[in-house]
């Protein structure tokens, strides 16, 4: 396992507050810490199982992994930070750390930052998967990341919201399987893209989805009980999606 060894920045913004240090493969990586008072090892547990299963299907995530952060590598923060009242160490959720990018200041910027139509009702049938309830609406999407040289691309971020109706007590929305589609999304979200997005879910393998969902650390299951049951949800929510767009497609 990757292990963190000197801090480097505090980004700005999201519950999760994320920090980036070096690693010891000589990378900075965008590392998302046990003990966060906000969404908690929950929110550790959506990342992993979110971004892995997100890929599974191909929408565009960035690479990730878990990374290891002792004693010694919190010692790095400054101690005027606050996040020194509740980080801990143990196995973080982590992300290369990408220079070049920006926050999509519109559907402009999406919709050229993605190869057809279709990757964006990939993104709304997987969200509506794993019941991601901040995928943010207006203008500007934050957990969204464009890059911004030549070879511009869009991935989806932050998963942290998600499973929460398994994973932890709900923080916003009903525990309803609703179609997670922003507003202004909607025009761009064709019935095509839709039908392929679903073939995709509807054909992962049962197994990857089980073997997903139980390769978060030991550390993070314990603290974490109803993430021995995100299999399962998972399943039982697969099955209704056909329904639930076919409603939302008419």
């Amino acid at each position: 396992m990757t292990r963190a060894q000197n801090f480097r920045r505090k980004l700005v913004g999201g519950q999760t507050q994320p920090l980036v240090f070096e690693c010891d493969d000589g990378q900075d990586w965008v590392l998302k810490l046990m003990g966060n008072p906000h969404l908690g090892t929950a929110g550790l547990c959506a990342e992993w199982i979110g971004s892995c299963l997100a890929k599974l299907v191909d929408v565009p995530v960035l690479e990730c992994d878990l990374v290891e952060v002792d004693e010694q590598a919190l010692s790095t923060i400054p101690r005027s930070s606050p996040v020194h009242n509740w980080a801990k160490p143990g196995p973080a959720f982590g992300t290369p750390w990408w220079e070049q990018c920006i926050v999509p200041p519109g559907m402009d910027s999406i919709l050229a930052a993605l190869p057809s139509d279709s990757d964006l009702a990939g993104i709304v049938v997987t969200d509506t998967w794993l019941d991601v309830l901040d995928r943010k609406k207006g203008p500007a999407q934050w957990n969204l990341l464009r890059g911004t040289g030549t070879d511009s691309s869009l991935v989806v971020i932050d998963f942290g919201l998600a499973l929460t109706e398994v994973l932890t007590e709900f923080v916003l929305g009903e525990p309803t399987l609703a179609v997670r589609c922003p507003n202004e999304w909607k025009p761009y979200v064709h019935e095509l893209g839709v039908r392929r997005a679903l073939e995709k879910v509807m054909n992962v393998p049962s197994e990857d989805i089980t073997s997903t969902a139980r390769s978060i650390p030991p550390v993070w299951q314990r603290e974490v009980p109803g993430s021995m049951r995100v299999h399962q949800y998972l399943e039982t929510r697969r099955d209704r999606l056909p329904s639930v767009f076919e409603e939302w497609l008419k």
